[in-house]
């Protein structure tokens, strides 16, 4: 019986709903716990439930029904959350850039801003803390520094004689609600005396139509200001193109799950050239991610594809390291150009 219950709940939910003439979609989330032998008390009951409605969300699985398992899983989120805290405190978070290049000239002329966390002096793997941040609102503060201190080092590159024009910085979907955040960026661009055209801001597809009412705010507030918003991870998401229409992206970054399946056959060479042309005739910027190798660079320019990031050219590097590379880069292609 109780099972049928939850069964009407998630179809009701399911369907859009009319809210003043416009149908919207309700993000919902069921969690329970099930009494089973002794009595428990009411409270023990409610914190079972609100850990269970806490996993459904983090799994993105509903319903979900407690099991003990995800006490122990809750605990060490919050433990881990208390270290993000004090990683924040100790400035113990650093940036890595991996280059772009524009495929035509071999020329650097982007870079992509990736958090780091050193903590005792070991680097954190990203995929260990990154999907906490975001769940927690600490992705707020960090957020806003790693678009500060990414500014900050471009305008530092630039000082030093790179030709580097722009860098990107990823934004989450808590990032997207934040109503104050086109305002803040506006005040730090007149901070550091840098222009709005120096930031890209990259938002990937599932987010892209996950937030379809915050995504038509964020372009409202930041296209005004002449920042770029570039659609990351294209390919992966829901295959529902209607949002390339609805919003106006300025970049679009290829997965590069095409990218390596390049040389794999017709149907994935035919699917990379759809997805290129599908950019050109939106007149999108297309940026290859995943280039390993300076074949797949030289085709990839021959198809039309405008910039290029992945291992061929660097892996992500310190932010200090990062100038040298720039330099060099340059230095090497000014005297490949000279002798062609």
């Amino acid at each position: 019986a109780f099972e049928r219950v939850v069964s009407r709940i998630i179809k009701h939910f399911e369907q859009r709903k009319d809210c003043d003439g416009k149908l919207i979609h309700i993000k919902f989330h069921i969690g329970y716990t099930l009494v089973k032998g002794k009595r428990a008390k009411a409270e023990e009951l409610v914190q079972e439930s609100i850990t269970a409605v806490k996993h459904a969300k983090r799994s993105k699985q509903s319903p979900a029904i407690y099991d003990p398992s995800m006490t122990s899983a809750a605990m060490e989120t919050h433990l881990l959350e208390n270290d993000l805290r004090l990683a924040i405190e100790r400035k113990e978070f650093e940036l890595f850039y991996q280059p772009i290049v524009d495929l035509k000239t071999s020329l650097v002329t982007k870079a992509e801003a990736l958090i780091r966390w050193r903590k005792n002096g070991k680097l954190i793997s990203p995929v260990e803390f990154i999907p906490y941040l975001e769940e927690s609102e600490l992705i707020i503060p960090v957020g806003r520094w790693i678009i500060q201190q990414a500014l900050q080092d471009l305008k530092e590159w630039q000082q030093q004689g790179a030709q580097i024009k722009q860098v990107s910085v990823n934004i989450s979907i808590k990032q997207l609600a934040d109503d104050t955040l086109s305002q803040w960026v506006s005040s730090l661009n007149s901070k550091l005396a840098v222009s709005p055209e120096n930031l890209v801001l990259e938002v990937t597809e599932s987010l892209a139509l996950e937030s379809s009412e915050n995504m038509e705010l964020f372009f409202e507030r930041f296209g005004k200001m002449g920042v770029e918003v570039a659609l990351d991870d294209f390919g992966t998401g829901y295959s529902s193109l209607s949002y390339l229409h609805r919003y106006p992206f300025k970049k679009l970054k290829i997965d590069r799950s095409f990218i390596s399946n390049i040389n794999q056959g017709d149907k994935g060479f035919n699917l990379l050239q759809s997805i290129i042309a599908l950019s050109k005739s939106l007149e999108l910027q297309s940026i290859a991610e995943g280039i390993e190798d300076a074949e797949v660079a030289r085709l990839l320019s021959l198809m039309g594809v405008h910039y290029g990031q992945g291992f061929y050219y660097s892996r992500p590097i310190p932010h200090r390291e990062f100038i040298d590379y720039l330099l060099m880069s340059q230095a090497n292609t000014t005297t490949n150009q000279t002798s062609d």
